[in-house]
């Protein structure tokens, strides 16, 4: 039985055979809502820190059961913020890349901010 393939692998499947929660579209969307309503801003706010450190905590599982290579290495001073911070500035500056699922952006994101050294 596999349970994962390289993350970065899937972007080589045709776009029916990769299934997806939620695109770059929506997650940038989550996490720039300036909605006035504080409810709608909070939830927005939620869901988006919430799914980044979702594919953070299975990224790092998956790194750990040697199912995959690391594609990022967290450092002990960086916060749930920072990482929702990477994954907006790519994406705000990657527009063309938020059709993709959402987890490429942000894997992609993290190991541009986050290299493993070596």
């Amino acid at each position: 039985m596999v349970l994962a393939a390289g993350p970065l692998q899937a972007q080589d499947q045709p776009e029916s055979q990769v299934a997806r929660f939620m695109n770059g579209n929506t997650l940038f969307g989550e996490c720039t809502n300036r909605s006035e309503d504080g409810e709608a801003r909070r939830a927005s706010e939620i869901t988006c820190i919430s799914y980044i450190l979702g594919v953070v905590d299975l990224h790092e599982a998956q790194a750990a059961l040697g199912l995959i290579d690391r594609e990022f290495c967290l450092r002990e001073d960086v916060t749930s913020y920072q990482l929702v911070g990477f994954a907006v500035q790519y994406l705000r500056e990657n527009p063309d890349q938020r059709e993709l699922p959402a987890a490429f952006s942000v894997l992609i994101a993290l190991k541009q901010a986050l290299p493993c050294s070596g």
